[in-house]
């Protein structure tokens, strides 16, 4: 048969496995290179640019501080992305630094419970 795919990738945003309307949190994802790739599906599915996301690492980037939610204004790519951080200044942060909150289109969220324990 064809390549596996790992159980982490196999539930993709909008999939029965996933629920409807449901992202899925980083936390569900064996390696974090399964949850970029998660994320790529989402934005070729759903649009990148108004994405919403939460900023993860436990440091301040150049102003960004743990937490804080915003939004994407331009997408350079999964590694280059500039978000709005809603009062803080603009600045380009990775996939790797951030979880998807909420699509572009609306169509899909984080659960409430998961936004909490990220």
């Amino acid at each position: 048969p064809g390549a596996e795919v790992p159980p982490s990738v196999g539930a993709v945003a909008g999939s029965s496995e996933a629920g409807p309307g449901v992202l899925r949190s980083p936390s569900t994802f064996e390696r974090e290179a399964d949850y970029r790739h998660y994320a790529e599906d989402v934005f070729a599915k759903h649009g990148s640019l108004q994405t919403k996301v939460r900023f993860l690492p436990d440091t301040t980037y150049y102003g960004v501080k743990p937490g804080m939610a915003g939004v994407i204004l331009k997408f350079e790519s999964m590694s280059s992305f500039l978000v709005d951080w809603g009062g803080s200044p603009e600045r380009f942060v990775s996939m790797e630094q951030c979880a998807l909150l909420e699509t572009a289109d609306g169509l899909l969220r984080l659960p409430e419970g998961e936004i909490q324990g990220l």
